[in-house]
């Protein structure tokens, strides 16, 4: 016997009931979930297939409704005894399962092709539709053409002739999809025919509803000529069919339709530089709305479209207050209705940065700016132009703040995209050459020319006359600009050192610190920037120390950019000390730490550079893991150190006791190194007359910060908050798996486990609650996380060392203070309340970076 005889012999020896489960599963696929098929569950199909898979086991359990049959041969033995008119019987028995369903779920593609192979035309060709345009609204454009083409036969299927808007959408769908691909000659076939079918209505047949569906045809094909650059062409399109959609006066009683055709004709003439027609047009369009939504006919997200259609309009007008103000009302409505990572969000943040990019507020713009990268990049992929759009509007950003090899890199990429995207000499190519050659010019490069005039050959293809004249203008002056002055130095790498001003009465604060050693590292910067609104504390420079340092640095550049802190010059350590067991601890890596040309000073120089800048005992340096770059600069420059610094904090370095009149010195760490530059800081800020502030870092041991705080946090949608909350869950679910396996090997362990001292995780991580041995995850238990670098930068603020118990010793005329608590329990007075204090700073730099939208 064949293998397929033998399977074929198994099966026609089965039960009937047990054939029919057989037979139904083979038609609903190879893989198929009983939770879409509920009404079959219920008439018994689900207990006859637990039955066949226990006593046959010819189906595997993927997960808990989720089943696959476990040969491909078993499965088509089932399907070769099936025959035509059965097969049909059992597709219009679960098409008829599927009656229940809500528009919402009607969606799912599984659905249409059971109503088709059951001949079920008119439904089938329904549901394809539906699921087409859930397809469109998921960015799945591709996946809609394939549905709409499969939605067409049906049609011709059925019995009842359908009616023209019926018979035409899926063709007018299938252009709008084409046209999003850039497919245009397929876009114009579909869309051509469309027109042609409208046009051989005769006169005498031509009622309202053709009136509406001839005016649909004309613009979704004015809007193809308007992706293809064909402004002219798009323009006498809606020429010819918005007097109609305003004339007819039925047709104006559907003012939400109306408000759609007459934004659509707005855009082209936006696009086309006739900006002072498009403004009136999109006001007239939102002037409908507001209607509408009156009426509660029109949804605020219709409303939010109108807003950033005006808003860009306003923009290339040169209103960029007003056109700030209606995107951010359309992000207003957009974060409140829809989820963050939706591309209208995206959006509207891009042009909110644009906006303050545009008035001088590119500062703010970044964090914007770097969010609807994210988020494009998440949606669209990396090679889509609305992707690379965002990295335009990014590098306009940064270009704003002086940081232009930022901008470099970003519009490189951003170009790439465009010349594969789009076609040759495309009109969307101008403004990104535009802002390329004002890059180049600023990095000194000679190619600022080239891009320039090739932005003019492109422009001058695109727009006859006085078309899109502002933007003519622009070129032609930046290209006599080049021509008429000596060129220009090429913009420092090295980021100007911020303002320093003793008498504002904030701390002047220069950060040394292992970035990205502990999961919640970010939120010290977070706590910065909110400080440094607040007028308490002022970052002066950030400096990355232990291996990997460049990592490290990336990591707090990348979210010192995204908490409105740009400005603030980042370097990496270069000294060859590792702290203790530093050169085997974990580095949590951000996906925001790209690599920044910015970044190219090491440690030692960028203290010098901010203690050259600042005024004398104005600045305090708050160091931890690593003291070989304050150390260094100490022994090379002694009294440029003396005279600038007012202060040391060191946080995770233990002082010995101290005796009377003795000098305070640090405990040994082990590494003979390390040891001597601890030794050599301790007593030259002692020898100086140096204040300094020293905690042992076991300070933040059981300080209660809860796995409640960090979700509230990620509530906000903001990058930091979002990667650390991903992090510490990580984190502590991991220790927690790692302690049940070795709980299993030896029962009751509570040993160290690669650098993780299980006895503290159980007693000041889960507050001494042991978690069920099944459980597995148990970040919700979390009552503390690990916020020593938070706790350190706090007390650079005197306000805040309140909070602390101290060891107070006077030493060269300078008062020196210890913790040498080894719990917050015992360290920190009121924890509760400095924990909550913390939770509110960081909220508040968050939700400020996020232009104050977020819950």
């Amino acid at each position: 016997h064949t293998l397929n005889e033998e399977i074929l012999e198994v099966i026609n020896n089965l039960p009937e009931n047990h054939l029919d489960a057989l037979k139904i599963a083979t038609c609903l696929g190879f893989t198929f979930d009983l939770n879409i098929y509920e009404a079959l569950k219920k008439e018994g199909f689900h207990r006859s297939l637990e039955e066949v898979m226990a006593s046959h086991g010819i189906f595997h359990k993927v997960e808990r409704d989720v089943y696959r049959w476990k040969n491909v041969a078993t499965f088509e033995a089932v399907e070769s005894i099936i025959i035509s008119n059965e097969r049909r019987e059992i597709h219009e028995r679960i098409a008829g399962s599927l009656q229940h369903l809500s528009d919402e779920s009607k969606g799912i593609v599984f659905y249409a092709r059971h109503h088709a192979m059951a001949k079920q035309w008119e439904k089938a060709f329904d549901l394809y539709m539906m699921a087409g345009k859930k397809a469109e609204e998921e960015i799945d454009f591709t996946g809609a053409v394939s549905l709409y083409t499969e939605a067409k036969p049906c049609l011709s299927r059925t019995r009842v002739k359908p009616s023209l808007k019926r018979k035409l959408s899926p063709h007018a769908a299938l252009g709008s999809c084409y046209r999003e691909l850039v497919r245009y000659d397929e876009a114009e076939e579909e869309l051509e025919f469309c027109l042609d079918k409208t046009m051989d209505i005769p006169e005498d047949e031509r009622d309202l509803a053709f009136r509406e569906i001839e005016i649909d045809v004309i613009t979704t094909l004015a809007k193809l000529k308007q992706a293809q650059s064909k402004y002219g062409e798009a323009m006498e399109l809606y020429e010819r069919a918005l007097p109609t959609a305003r004339g007819t006066k039925e047709l104006q009683s559907n003012i939400v339709w109306l408000a759609h055709h007459v934004a659509n004709c707005a855009e082209i003439y936006r696009k086309s530089g006739d900006l002072q027609k498009a403004a009136a047009l999109h006001t007239e369009a939102l002037g409908y709305r507001e209607c509408a939504a009156k009426e509660n006919l029109c949804s605020s997200l219709e409303l939010s479209l109108s807003f950033t259609q005006l808003g860009t309009t306003e923009a290339g007008l040169g209103n960029h207050s007003e056109a700030y103000n209606l995107h951010k009302k359309a992000l207003s409505i957009r974060m409140e209705q829809l989820d963050f990572y939706h591309s209208l969000v995206s959006e509207s943040l891009n042009y909110c940065a644009d906006a303050l990019q545009a008035l001088g507020r590119g500062k703010e713009g970044i964090s914007l700016g770097m969010h609807a990268v994210r988020i494009r990049k998440h949606i669209f992929g990396p090679l889509h132009p609305a992707y690379a759009h965002a990295l335009s509007v990014l590098a306009s950003c940064y270009h704003c703040i002086g940081r232009s090899y930022d901008a470099l890199s970003l519009m490189k990429e951003c170009l790439d995209i465009c010349e594969k995207f789009f076609l040759e000499n495309h009109a969307n190519l101008i403004p990104n050459l535009m802002l390329y050659g004002s890059v180049l010019r600023a990095v000194g490069d000679e190619k600022a020319r080239s891009v320039y005039e090739r932005a003019l050959a492109i422009h001058n293809m695109n727009f006859k006359g006085d078309k899109n004249a502002k933007q003519l203008q622009k070129l032609k002056d930046a290209l006599e600009d080049l021509s008429g002055r000596a060129p220009q130095a090429p913009a420092s790498l090295d980021m100007p050192i911020p303002c320093i001003r003793p008498e504002s009465g904030m701390v002047h604060a220069i950060v040394c610190a292992d970035f990205g050693r502990r999961a919640s590292d970010e939120y010290m910067l977070s706590v910065a920037a909110s400080l440094q609104q607040m007028g308490t504390l002022k970052l002066i420079a950030v400096v990355a120390v232990t291996p990997p340092q460049v990592l490290r640095a990336d990591a707090a550049r990348g979210a010192l950019d995204s908490l409105l802190l740009p400005d603030i010059p980042v370097a990496y350590s270069r000294s060859s000390s590792v702290a203790l067991g530093s050169s085997n601890a974990k580095t949590f890596k951000s996906d925001y730490g790209n690599s920044s040309p910015h970044v190219n000073n090491t440690g030692v120089e960028l203290i010098i550079r901010a203690m050259m800048a600042a005024p004398d005992k104005s600045l305090v340096i708050m160091c931890t893991a690593c003291l070989g770059d304050v150390s260094e600069v100490i022994e090379t420059r002694r009294d440029l150190f003396a005279n600038k610094v007012k202060e040391v904090i060191l946080m995770g370095f233990p002082a010995k006791s101290v005796r009377r009149r003795s000098s305070i010195e640090p405990e040994a760490s082990g590494m003979d190194a390390d040891d001597e530059l601890r030794r050599k800081v301790f007593q030259s800020c002692q020898d100086l007359g140096i204040a300094t502030v020293i905690l042992c870092k076991e300070i933040a041991l059981g300080f209660p910060f809860p796995s409640t705080f960090v979700d509230d946090l990620a509530e906000t949608n903001h990058m930091v908050s979002l990667q650390t909350q991903h992090r510490e869950e990580m984190h502590s679910n991991g220790i927690w798996e790692l302690t049940k396996q070795l709980q299993q090997e030896a029962r009751g362990y509570r040993g160290s486990l690669k650098n993780v001292d299980l006895k503290a995780f159980y007693k000041y991580t889960l507050s001494n609650k042991s978690p069920p041995a099944g459980q597995h995850n148990i970040w919700p238990l979390v009552k503390s996380i690990n916020l020593e670098l938070v706790l350190g930068l706090l007390c650079c603020i005197p306000m805040y060392r309140d909070y602390f118990k101290w060891e107070v010793h006077s030493r060269g005329g300078a008062e020196h203070k210890i913790s040498r608590h080894m719990s917050a329990s015992a360290g920190v007075i009121k924890t509760d309340n400095l924990s909550s204090e913390i939770h509110m700073l960081i909220g508040v730099s968050l939700r400020t970076a996020l232009n104050n939208t977020s819950c």
